[in-house]
């Protein structure tokens, strides 16, 4: 019967649904030193709310999920609560399903002291209640020890990346672009679920024996994960003569983790193993060059790093060659240098590997309270301890992407000594309040926060008309810091050089983009001139000022490692490892001719990726009787293309070779491929091909091809019909051009 006439088998429609739900994990400790220097005062005396920012958290697969948090109302004497709210933007414009957020506390001894739980909302700063003031500030609740408070938030969002339907008669809903994006991603991804089986079939060829236990594995696999299991099988070892590897340096619980991520490319419940057996794996996955597996080990310990095991660690980090480790923990004791400057484990530890010390000076800020000395030995703690925010990188696929901050504040005090001559001709000079005489600038020694007076003769309002009035105005020398908390102390020195006439300041917020702040009525004009009060020496005012501020210097340090891009990285290594096996044909055990081509594969990998070509090829070589069989129906392009994607996932000539893959597919049973090469004929329709595609469509029974050229061949029929295309189809399939021309006239 003619291709033409046969009858379709009658496939019910289909609604198609499909939706790729990225999920984010990212949480953060931010320690607050100094709690105390930010709830001083109350508002009425600021002109800004003196609220705490933290820094900017990354997290998400490109770092598109940006947040901070910040505490208001701190000085609200109405206000029973702390409250807190969190910005969070995004970079991607992802459509959020939900963004779930968890605030702890901690007491003293590291332990949730209390907990809130809200959702969150894109570029909201919507605030809730974060705790009471008078639970925070009761000692008794033991949680601001040290005049340190330290908050730990989680974030947990749920984006949609992509979502698609189509209904088997309803094409033109198709998004190809995100479809075949999407296939080919999974398909990567698909290659190490595959190989999951490979464990439990019969087909391996290598013994390995760890600790009297035996254990079943393929070399060509081992070989294409581990450059030093290849090496092993290539020096004719004892091992390979008898294909029984024998291993005396782990045990055997650790050997099953290695097979698991050369296998599977990650490890399912690894935040589940002790710290013992997890420094075994990373010595393991060291020698044997799995780096992703160190990797992966490095960030679980990271997430378990405190500050009574920062020196342990690093000393194993150290040893065992573990750098991303070792640079988050040198990181982590800057930050946390409060608790190590007197720490006799850490002065012993540098003593005894002094190579670590330009590492640490490497990391440090110049402003680091931890000075690093040649023996890093008798420091005194210094109080001014400069800020530091310390990102850490993602724990691993189930506990998330985690980042430490501490927010430390300088304690700095300025002082100057103001004498103004001649005070009488520069009072009678003055003619209106705008007139003032202004100081030199002042600043504590190597800060690049200056501070300057200002003196109006004739008050600044008429509020203040019978006053001399005194401003204090900031300026960021070359500083990054726009906006300063201060408190000033202003006085006169009398002619017997005492201190009078004293006002001080609350907390203040001193913004440098904004006017000066300071007392409108420092002292009255009949005062200061009245001889009996002695206020001035020989003409001469002489002007005392303290000003004691709070500087937040910081330094960010961070790693882009993020809980999707991890476990995605190495997941899609097991595709990269599988087509450099497939282009080295390492332990190969069938060879191919294809047109012409050796080709040499692995049964293994067939076995788990195509078990129909596996049948197939045994059913040549029984037929053919040779160690060496060719395959002559197959054009040898659209070979090598398949082996690919069957080794990788992965696609390089689609373009050329869509429609003779999507029939090798069907002939192997690859769905995924067949799935991939449609949906890109699909998105490629022109007035050119549409005919060429809608009789490749009928012949190899491709419905939705089918159904979307019949669509694009009636919306355009008109420049159809002048191509070749068309006129071919009418002479070769006269009754099916005329089936789809009358469905149109039907419709």
């Amino acid at each position: 019967m003619d291709n033409e006439d046969h009858q379709e088998e009658k496939i019910p429609h289909k609604d198609y649904s499909t939706t790729v739900v990225k999920e984010i994990k990212c949480s953060c400790q931010w320690t607050i030193y100094n709690f105390s220097f930010f709830v001083q005062g109350d508002n009425s005396n600021s002109i800004y709310a003196p609220d705490i920012e933290s820094p900017v958290f990354k997290c998400g697969c490109n770092n598109e999920l940006v947040w901070d948090i910040n505490i208001v109302n701190l000085r609200d004497l109405e206000e029973e609560y702390l409250k807190i709210y969190i910005y969070v933007d995004d970079v991607e414009w992802h459509d959020y399903l939900s963004i779930d957020a968890k605030v702890s506390i901690l007491d003293d001894k590291g332990k949730e002291a209390h907990t809130i739980k809200f959702k969150l909302g894109i570029l909201s700063t919507e605030s809730v209640d974060l705790v009471r003031k008078d639970y925070l500030m009761d000692k008794n609740n033991k949680i601001l020890t040290d005049d340190k408070l330290i908050i730990v938030c989680e974030i947990n969002a749920f984006a949609e990346v992509y979502a698609f339907s189509w209904n088997t008669e309803d094409n033109d809903n198709v998004n190809e672009d995100k479809i075949c994006e999407v296939d080919v991603f999974r398909s990567r991804l698909k290659v190490s679920h595959d190989l999951q089986a490979l464990l439990q079939n019969n087909l391996h060829d290598t013994i390995v024996v760890v600790k009297k236990k035996q254990f079943y594995v393929h070399k060509c696999i081992l070989a294409a994960r581990s450059r030093v299991f290849s090496a092993m099988f290539e020096q004719q070892m004892l091992e390979q003569a008898n294909n029984t590897v024998i291993i005396e340096d782990m045990s055997s619980n650790v050997f099953e983790d290695i097979l698991e991520f050369i296998y599977f490319g990650t490890l399912k419940n690894i935040t589940d193993i002790s710290n013992k057996a997890l420094l075994e794996i990373l010595i393991a996955a060291d020698k044997y060059e799995l780096y992703g597996l160190k990797e992966i080990c490095e960030v679980i310990f990271s997430s378990k790093l405190l500050v009574s095991n920062a020196v342990e660690m690093l000393n194993l980090a150290d040893f065992y060659h573990a750098s991303n480790l070792k640079k988050y923990i040198i990181q982590f004791i800057i930050a946390h240098n409060q608790d190590f400057i007197s720490n006799k484990e850490f002065d012993l530890l540098l003593n005894t590997h002094s190579h670590l010390i330009p590492l640490f000076l490497q990391e440090k800020s110049e402003e680091s309270a931890l000075e690093l000395s040649n023996d890093f030995n008798n420091e005194e703690n210094d109080e001014n301890i400069c800020n530091h925010h310390v990102h850490l990188p993602s724990t691993n696929a189930l506990a998330g992407e985690k980042k430490w901050s501490v927010t430390q504040i300088c304690i700095e005090q300025g002082k100057s000594t103001w004498k103004i001559h001649s005070v009488n001709l520069l009072f009678h000079n003055s003619n209106n309040m705008s007139d003032c005489i202004v100081s030199e600038k002042f600043t504590k020694d190597n800060i690049n926060v200056s501070w300057q007076l200002f003196l109006y003769f004739k008050g600044l309002n008429n509020d203040s008309k019978d006053y001399i009035s005194l401003l204090l105005q900031f300026s960021n020398e070359n500083c990054c810091t726009h906006k300063i908390q201060a408190q000033y102390e202003f006085a006169i020195l009398n002619a017997k050089e005492e201190i009078v006439n004293k006002m001080k300041s609350k907390l203040l917020t001193f913004d440098v983009n904004h006017s000066k702040l300071g007392e409108t009525k420092f002292v009255k004009k009949d005062l200061l001139f009245n001889k009996k009060k002695n206020l001035l020496q020989d003409n001469t005012l002489v002007i005392v000022c303290f000003v004691t501020f709070g500087l937040n210097t910081e330094k960010r340090y961070g790693q882009k490692n993020t809980l999707n891009y991890c476990e995605h990285k190495f997941l899609l290594a097991v595709s990269d490892d599988l087509e450099k096996l497939l282009l080295t044909s390492k332990y190969s055990d069938i060879t191919l001719i294809v047109g012409g081509k050796k080709f040499l594969l692995h049964r293994a990998v067939l076995a788990v990726r195509s078990p129909m070509m596996l049948n197939m090829i045994n059913e040549l070589f029984e037929k053919q009787g040779t160690k060496i069989v060719e395959w002559n129906d197959i054009d040898q392009a659209e070979f090598s293309e398949l082996l690919l994607f069957i080794y990788s996932g992965k696609l390089n000539y689609l373009k050329h070779l869509a429609k003779g893959l999507y029939t090798k597919a069907n002939r192997f049973q690859l769905e995924d491929l067949k799935c991939i090469c449609e949906m890109y004929i699909c998105k490629n329709l022109t007035v050119e091909n549409v005919c060429d595609n809608f009789v490749f469509a009928h012949v190899n029974n491709v419905r939705k091809l089918k159904s979307r050229c019949s669509l694009y061949i009636t919306d355009n029929l008109k420049a159809v019909i002048a191509t070749n295309g068309y006129k071919s189809l009418s002479e070769s399939r006269p009754k099916l051009l005329k089936d789809l021309l009358l469905q149109r006239h039907s419709s």
